[in-house]
């Protein structure tokens, strides 16, 4: 199907995003693409990278060329404009849309990387004072399960481990490490199935039955 990376199935199951980086071996335009689940009706939308489907699927939101904020735009293309941007922070690192589409939480940097913060706040007031979820050495892409209770993403412990945690969305119960965990390095990019009774995610350890 072609080069790219970060690929996202639009909620309609109706096209597939991605992005594209620069000197990419097929020299095709760095960006943010989307096209049919077959690889056809590719259609260049904007810069930026790591763009993920709006609920509704008629528009997508992206970590900006900058590195510092979120934009939106529509799925043809049009209306690009600014979705969040806090002066606190010095890079964005991943974000994901409550199920409603009201809410977006987001990992950013103050300072560095991986010594970060997951917050929310509400997309119709951005400027809000954000709710702070966990602080700490985390990684990227939050996954906000499609029952809208729990928010999955990684952290890094003190052996330089990669974990997967749970966050409850709103705020109130302590931070949840995930089981089965303990021999491994490497557990990371969690998605959600869409009764939000399994996920999908990136590891290190041995395939079931070895």
């Amino acid at each position: 199907m072609g080069v790219g990376g970060y690929a996202r199935i639009s909620p309609d199951m109706t096209r597939i995003s991605f992005h594209v980086r620069a000197g990419n071996p097929d020299g095709i335009q760095p960006g943010i693409w989307t096209m049919r689940d077959d690889g056809t009706d590719r259609k260049r939308l904007c810069d930026g990278t790591r763009a993920r489907w709006m609920p509704d699927s008629k528009s997508l939101f992206f970590v900006s060329p900058s590195g510092d904020a979120f934009e939106i735009i529509n799925a043809d293309g049009t209306n690009q404009r600014l979705l969040l941007r806090r002066t606190e922070y010095q890079g964005v690192a991943g974000a994901a849309i409550s199920p409603d589409g009201k809410h977006i939480c987001c990992i950013a940097y103050p300072q560095s990387a991986y010594d970060g913060v997951l917050y929310r706040v509400p997309i119709d007031d951005p400027a809000a004072e954000p709710k702070i979820l966990h602080r700490g050495r985390l990684g990227w892409d939050p996954a906000w399960s499609p029952d809208g209770k729990q928010i999955l993403f990684w952290v890094i412990d003190e052996a330089e481990n990669r974990h997967l945690v749970a966050a409850d969305a709103e705020g109130k119960e302590p931070l949840k490490k995930l089981a089965n965990q303990e021999s491994t390095r490497l557990s990371t990019d969690p998605e959600w199935s869409p009764d939000s009774r399994r996920i999908i995610f990136v590891s290190d350890r041995p395939p079931a039955g070895n």
